[in-house]
């Protein structure tokens, strides 16, 4: 087994590994125990892979600088952050050697090794915020290169309550922030009302994925001014001059999964002061000014017709 000389250290037990034209290590496996030195302390990269939640995969990788880009640790340890400390199984870093992403747990969920049992290694992460006071289970956390937090990615199931100016509500998937503090997105567990110029609007998206916390359907500005939302509950009717009305409503469409069922195709609405810009249910795009239009919130009948 190979060893390689790091700008942390040396690496031992180096197996698969891969090179950049420049020569430098892009990534690889070790088998043996060895320490890296990093801003962030000393961490000790997996080398074991003997349980069954373990995964198989590259133990460390490098940007072509040589700076650290991603290490899998062989048992989790807490990490200082802008948020206090926190248990991590898996890093990535910035090329300026903050971090981007920290994973509590990193384990692979097969027949041997279930969801419910990593989920029960994993404490709740207390943390407060100026809009949410957190007590959940975190699968991600996502940092700005200035080591600020941007986005807390929720486990499946969890739910956090999240002040606007709107209301307060309950977020699934996760919440990103703006490098200020002040909520930028968030992910609606259940149908909201959004009081705007236009009228209210209900924001919900029913195909709302949960692979992470980073960017929601619903977007405010920093102070606090809904920006962008997906619904299936609400259209807009836009009037010209002349007298002329189009509606945009969200589509009833053949689901992929069940040729039997129809499900509702979100719509995108955008607003801004004088401007309401969508997309609709074909993903064709409108724009419509306060000069040229009256433009209303209108609520989607079909809305009451699915599940």
């Amino acid at each position: 087994m190979k060893e390689i000389e790091t700008m942390y250290g040396v690496l031992k037990g180096v197996a698969g590994e891969s090179y950049y034209e420049n020569g430098i290590l892009k990534e690889c496996v070790i088998n043996k125990s060895c320490c890296l030195n990093t801003g962030y302390g000393e961490f000790i990269p997996k080398y074991n892979y003997d349980e069954a939640r373990d995964k198989y995969r590259n133990t460390i990788s490098f940007y072509p600088s040589g700076e650290l880009r991603s290490i899998y640790l062989d048992k989790r340890k807490k990490v200082e952050t802008s948020i206090g400390c926190i248990k991590a199984e898996l890093l990535t870093f910035y090329e300026n050697g903050t971090i981007h992403r920290l994973f509590p747990l990193y384990g692979q969920i097969n027949e041997y090794w279930s969801e419910e049992e990593e989920m029960m290694l994993l404490e709740n992460a207390k943390i407060d915020l100026n809009f949410c006071n957190i007590n959940n289970k975190i699968s991600c956390y996502c940092f700005y290169s200035s080591g600020k937090l941007k986005s807390l990615t929720l486990y499946k199931d969890e739910w956090v309550q999240v002040i606007t100016k709107f209301g307060t509500f309950f977020s699934k998937q996760g919440i990103s922030l703006y490098e200020s503090g002040a909520l930028e997105t968030l992910e609606p567990a259940f149908p909201i009302e959004l009081a705007t110029d236009y009228g209210t609007f209900t924001a919900f998206n029913n195909k709302a994925l949960g692979i992470h916390g980073d960017a929601n359907s619903v977007k405010f500005d920093e102070q606090g001014k809904i920006k962008s939302f997906l619904t299936i509950a609400s259209g807009v009717k836009a009037t010209d001059k002349a007298g002329t009305q189009i509606e945009i409503l969200p589509k009833l469409k053949q689901s992929l999964l069940d040729m039997d069922k129809y499900v509702l195709e979100p719509i995108s609405l955008s607003l801004s002061d004088a401007e309401v810009r969508v997309i609709d249910s074909d993903q064709k795009k409108y724009e419509f000014t306060d000069d040229s239009y009256q433009i209303t919130a209108i609520a989607n009948k079909d809305y009451a017709k699915v599940d």
